[in-house]
Order: structure tokens, then sequence, then C-alpha cells
């Protein structure tokens, strides 16, 4: 896949459990890639994915997600980075851990929306 391709998968498997997806635009996106609202019980997702090649992904989405937190105006909502690295570098994981942003690398992406990787 493709980076496009990857954050439509990712959106697609939202939607597919029951959130109402929303792709935020492709340059200015105020740091997520789509925003997500159950259609049931309300919960809120902001999501960035990075399509990244090598082994570890660095905290630029972490970063990406906390910009996005304040620009969207959804500060009770869940905020996931999704990459296709196998991990998360050290200082990824702890700033994750500091704002409370889940992580799903490449050994989880399958049970995305409801797994995490650390």
């Amino acid at each position: 896949m493709d980076p496009i391709q990857f954050e439509d998968w990712v959106l697609k498997q939202l939607l597919k459990a029951g959130y109402r997806i929303q792709r935020t635009p492709s340059t200015g996106d105020g740091g997520a890639d789509g925003l997500a609202v159950h259609t049931v019980t309300g919960e809120q997702i902001i999501v960035q994915c990075k399509h990244h090649q090598g082994r570890c992904c660095d905290a630029t989405p972490i970063d990406d997600l906390v910009r996005a937190r304040v620009n969207y105006e959804q500060i009770n909502a869940r905020l996931i980075a999704v990459t296709i690295a196998e991990r998360y570098s050290a200082q990824a994981r702890e700033r994750a851990a500091r704002h409370g942003i889940e992580l799903v690398a490449r050994d989880t992406l399958l049970d995305f929306p409801f797994a995490k990787s650390w």
C-alpha cells in the first residue's frame, strides 16, 4: 500500500467497527488523518497514520496528535497513532504515554481499532 491507501485502510477499519469517519484534508490536516465518532456510543477518535517503511517509527505522529487534539477541539477524543513500522521509538512511546496516545504498529494492525502495541 502507498501512504494514501494505508490511510484509507485505517479509516475503513474504523467504519467496519461502527464509526462514522471523516477524512481530513491532505494538506493542512491539523495533525490528523481522520476523525471518527462511534454511531452508538458517541466515542470520538482522532487518528494519525504513518506509512513508515523502516523498523521504527519516530515521535512525529505523537506530536501531530497532540496538535490535532487542540486544532479539532476534541479534548476527550481517543488519540491513536497507526504505523506499518515494526515498533515505535523509545521517545515516541514515552511521549505517547505522557499524552495518553494509543500506539498501533505492524504486529497489531489486523486487530485495529481494538488492539494497542507499545
